[in-house]
């Protein structure tokens, strides 16, 4: 028996730890912590933008929604049904675009051709950017 159990102790954690294995097995393990946290962060790095994004877009979209109803409401000056008409009109107009893309999409993986495309001849004309508008801003 050993006098010493501290000291055996002690002696036997030393070999352990000083071993190739040991020192290998340790490397890979900081270097896989290392990916770990670095995946980690870029995922919840894209996941702060996408919200402050998606936070943006919705802002600037009610923004430009309220911009141009003020505008309709001052030029045009609807009466109630038309004004009731015009906002499920824009209500549902999201579900529209929405449902005009799958529907291109569907078509483009499938390779389906498009009626549009096929009566003007091109072949990506179906969801084409709107035309830049040029808006008069009244400061006054």
């Amino acid at each position: 028996m050993n006098p010493n159990p501290i000291q055996y102790q002690a002696s036997q954690l030393w070999q352990t730890l000083a071993t190739q294995e040991t020192a290998w097995t340790y490397k890979q393990a900081i270097i896989k912590t290392w990916e770990l946290l670095k995946q980690t962060g870029k995922l919840i790095l894209l996941l702060v933008l996408l919200v402050v994004v998606v936070l943006v877009w919705w802002w600037s979209l009610g923004y430009r929604g309220g911009y141009d109803f003020r505008k309709w409401l001052e030029t045009e000056q609807p009466t109630l049904e038309e004004l009731l008409q015009e906002a499920v009109k824009r209500l549902l107009m999201p579900f529209e675009w929405l449902a005009n893309w799958a529907q291109h999409t569907v078509k483009e993986l499938l390779g389906i051709p498009d009626e549009k495309a096929i009566a003007s001849g091109t072949e990506r004309q179906a969801i084409a950017p709107a035309p830049k508008r040029v808006t008069e801003v009244d400061v006054t």
